[in-house]
Formats: C-alpha cells, structure tokens, sequence
C-alpha cells in the first residue's frame, strides 16, 4: 500500500495539497490529500506560518519570505487549472476565531528553471502548463491574519482545498 505524502505543521500554521490546512497555534500533523489526474503530481509541501500573533496587528506573509510562505511543489504534463479555496478565518476548537486575507499578489507560479514567480489572484483560477522535462513547478502561497483585541492564544486551523482540473487538448 502507498503512503500518502506527510507535511508537518511548525507552531502557528500548516498547509497541505487538496485537503489544505492552515493553522496557526500548537504543532501538529496533516495529510495531503492527492486525488488529482494521475498526470498530476504532488510531490511536497511546505507549510504557511505565521508565527506568533499580536492581538490587532495584521501579520503578512508574502510570497517572497521563503522561510515562511507555503510552497506546493506540482509535476505533471500538459495543461492544468488550479483553484484555491481559502477560508475566511482560521479557528480555535473552543470557538475562538482570527480572521485571514488573501489579496492580489498572495499566491505565485514558479515554473522550472525560474527565479522570478509570476502573481496571481488566490481568488481566481490560474493556468498552468506543466513540462516533466523541465522539472516541478511551484505554487507559493502568503497570506495575512489579524487576531483582535480579544484573541486568546491557543491553537487554530482552517482548511483550503484545492481544485485542479487537467485540460483536454
């Protein structure tokens, strides 16, 4: 039987491919979940993370911090369109809740071979066309989370899926 690939959440955040987790408090553990076309890949993840949080400070991770943006590392052949969903705001499992955006320019492609990603909408579908030849592309992911006055320290999590659909030449 196959295991399925593993991401380890680091204190304050987590994301994974196709069952996405975002967190943000205590370590922890989630599945990817790879249920796209077999042409299509995932070969690793890399966590979003946060870090600690201050109660009406808004903490942004870009897509240019490689130490703390989530990256989603994809290979496959021909041309696919990826669509996150992502939640509205992250929660503690006594109620608790931090809000999260996500705005023009927190997600990025990187092709195979680039050292310069190219910006999209996370709200919008993106194309893709990916060349096994040339290696893995990479989708990174940044984000903002704003605790409020009232934010408890603790553990919170949302989950993002991820929808991607090969396209048929």
């Amino acid at each position: 039987m196959a295991r399925r690939p593993r991401l380890s959440m680091r204190a304050r955040g987590g994301i994974g491919l196709l069952a996405l987790a975002l967190a943000a408090g205590l370590p922890g553990t989630i599945a990817a979940q790879a249920a796209a076309s077999p042409e299509v890949v995932l070969l690793r993840g890399r966590q979003l993370v946060f870090g600690s949080l201050i109660p009406g400070v808004p903490e942004r991770v870009s897509v240019t911090d490689a130490g703390r943006r989530a990256e989603l590392v994809i290979e496959g052949s021909g041309t696919v369109e990826l669509m996150l969903l992502l939640p509205p705001e992250l929660q503690s499992p006594d109620g608790g809740r931090i809000p999260l955006r996500f705005a023009l320019g927190d997600a990025a492609v990187l092709g195979p071979g680039s050292v310069e990603a190219s910006p999209f909408d996370p709200h919008r579908a993106v194309t893709i066309t990916l060349h096994p030849e040339r290696g893995p592309t990479r989708i990174l992911l940044g984000g903002t989370a704003v605790a409020g006055d009232g934010h408890l320290g603790g553990s919170y999590s949302a989950t993002i899926s991820v929808a991607i659909v090969q396209t048929v030449s």
